[in-house]
């Protein structure tokens, strides 16, 4: 299986009465900074992920294996995905994949397929020092989850509309492995543009070159297909081409995605990706009629190349509950697990509560550490039932790892366990 972009993977159902493990030989070429990933999630929750290094070049091609413990047993859904940005392993297959049980017959597949189009940000890039590169964190990833549709997603980092136009590299570098032409053989329902944040020459020449693009789009898709373009993630160039575009008829809508230049080198954090990929589900859903819901979430997990955390699956509300009487967070870990120095601590707001049974402030100065707690519930209540937070839970004194969890207007409760961000009690 080649997997030349961010977001390529596969999917399996399997059954097993023990935990399993799974072995994947990966091979890999085109190496240009050296780091290809791999997310692995099952029924949907991030299990863990792994780094290949590869140092070779386009025309040699190194076998790395990459190994996950400890998968629940049962029968359940496993995805793997590429998950880092274009440049690392251009050239990377899947040659064989190996577990403990019975693999079953393939997952059922959506009716619905959404293909993106973008660059560093839809590639996931950028997150934070911390997360770095990870499409599955991605505005363009969310939202396909978000509605329960297949997905297909292509860009370069970098690139203006002209470079992908230069370079033949939606119509070919979608089968780079063998440079034919883009023949998918499920058509896109839909294929969502992000383009204009890498500059072109000029406002016009970027409206002749989306032109161009859409009608390649609609010569691969069907001229049915609809478009739309998407924008504001880091900036608004171009922007009165944009809508330009929409009465012109090229795309069926512009629309406005939410701004975030906090991440890396001024990209969008994962937090900026998230309410992006809301924006855009709440948009799908009102005027498409698009099956899904908000996401309620994204995994922070630390790199390892096994993980033995359980996957638990977080529940949480958007959109209709209350807040006032505070969002109930439950941690399920033992007493060993929290060191000196843990501590919650809110990311982005003023005004936020964070109490446990005892009603003592938790995040107040003298009552961080957690040591000592057998698991850990507590209430978060914002001052005027309206803020939006990212609470941290910080493990040790250097905060080395962490979890978040973002907490929005229309969340009433949450129990989740730290085995969600990949970190084993």
């Amino acid at each position: 299986v080649c997997l030349p972009w961010a977001g390529d993977g596969i999917e399996y159902s399997y059954t097993s009465s023990n935990a399993s493990s799974l072995t994947v030989k990966v091979v890999a070429g085109g190496s240009t900074y050296g780091k290809t990933s791999f997310t692995l999630l099952v029924d949907g929750v991030e299990y863990g992920y792994c780094y290949i290094n590869s140092t070779a070049t386009n025309t040699q091609f190194e076998e790395h294996t990459l190994t996950f413990n400890n998968l629940p047993s049962g029968t359940h859904t496993a995805r793997l995905v590429r998950r880092d940005k274009d440049f690392a392993a251009a050239h990377t297959y899947i040659k064989s994949l190996s577990f403990n049980g019975t693999l079953n017959n393939a997952p059922a597949t959506s009716d619905l397929k959404i293909e993106f189009i973008g660059d560093s940000i839809t590639m996931g890039y950028g997150l934070s020092a911390v997360q770095g590169n990870d499409v599955t964190k991605s505005w363009a990833y969310l939202t396909a989850k978000g509605v329960n549709a297949e997905y297909s997603i292509v860009g370069k980092s970098g690139y203006n509309i002209q470079n992908i136009l230069d370079q033949n590299l939606y119509k070919s570098w979608s089968t780079v492995a063998n440079n034919i032409d883009y023949s998918p053989t499920k058509k896109a329902d839909m294929v969502i543009i992000n383009l204009g944040t890498n500059k072109e020459s000029d406002e016009d020449t970027f409206y002749s070159n989306a032109v161009k693009l859409i009608n390649i789009v609609r010569n691969i898709h069907g001229s049915n297909v609809k478009v739309l373009w998407v924008y504001n993630m880091m900036t608004e160039k171009y922007l009165g081409k944009m809508q330009l575009l929409k009465t012109n008829g090229y795309v069926n809508d512009v629309v406005k995605l939410k701004r975030d230049t906090s991440g890396s080198n001024g990209h969008p954090t994962a937090q900026g990706q998230l309410e992006s990929a809301n924006i855009l589900i709440n948009y799908l859903r009102a005027n498409y009629n698009y099956n899904g819901t908000p996401q309620t979430g994204t995994s922070n997990t630390a790199g390892t190349t096994a993980t033995t955390a359980k996957p638990t699956t977080s529940s949480g509300g958007g959109g209709g509950g209350t807040t006032t009487s505070g969002t109930v967070i439950d941690w399920d870990v033992n007493t060993n697990f929290w060191t000196e120095g843990s501590q919650i601590v809110s990311k982005d707001a003023s005004g936020i509560t964070v109490t446990k049974a005892s009603g003592k402030n938790l995040l107040s100065a003298n009552e961080n550490n957690l040591t000592g707690y057998d698991g850990l519930t507590f209430t978060v209540t914002p001052n005027s039932g309206n803020e939006k937070t990212t609470l941290e839970v910080q493990v040790g004194d250097d905060g080395s790892k962490a979890a978040t969890f973002p907490i929005g207007s229309g969340t009433t409760s949450c129990t989740l366990s730290f085995a969600d961000y990949g970190i084993t009690p």
